[in-house]
């Protein structure tokens, strides 16, 4: 619309009449038709909401990688207030202990909420967890009667059933008897 149309006095509207004509814009000595200008513009904003959603993508793996971190930090508090039950009550800080308690089991609440579970594998089989731990140490015991998990260094998380933070673990597993040099074979007795 040009800077001097004068809306209709019936409607109010501008009329084609308010309308100026301009050139038809030249690209390389070649009119450009309008079809051509619309397609470069839609290109253009295609170009643009692609930008968009790989700062979107990227920006939500970040948060889900932060989620996933806190998860496995929730879990290691979870350790700690378990072990800190018996040392607060011989101190008369049982009240202490529960308050505790309830903040780690609302923080595991939301995170179930969200479709993150927390295990810790403690005292589970090796072959039960052989999918989602990763054994940093082996400690061989006699106190073992098999190949358990000995220690949880850090927790697994889950999102939605699939495991996205390994477990670190120390395995426990039976002492192996060495043979020694001076033994009989007992096919030879």
């Amino acid at each position: 619309m040009s800077s001097s149309a004068e809306p209709s006095p019936a409607t109010g509207l501008p009329t084609w009449d308010d309308f100026a004509e301009r050139p038809v814009p030249e690209v390389h000595g070649a009119t450009t038709a309008p079809e051509a200008e619309l397609a470069g513009v839609l290109q253009r904003r295609h170009e643009d909401l692609a930008v968009a959603r790989g700062a979107s993508a990227a920006a939500a793996t970040r948060v889900h990688a932060t989620l996933f971190e806190l998860a496995a930090l929730v879990g290691t508090l979870e350790q700690q207030v378990t072990r800190s039950e018996e040392p607060l009550a011989a101190v008369g800080e049982q009240l202490r202990h529960r308050e505790l308690r309830n903040v780690k089991d609302r923080m595991l609440d939301l995170l179930r909420g969200a479709g993150v579970e927390v295990r810790d594998p403690l005292g589970l089989p090796a072959d039960d967890v052989l999918d989602w731990a990763d054994p940093v140490h082996w400690r061989q015991s006699p106190d073992f009667d098999a190949e358990v998990v000995a220690e949880t260094n850090e927790c697994a998380v889950f999102h939605e059933g699939a495991v996205v933070r390994f477990a670190q673990v120390v395995m426990g597993a039976p002492a192996q008897n060495p043979v020694s040099e001076n033994a009989e074979d007992p096919a030879d007795a």
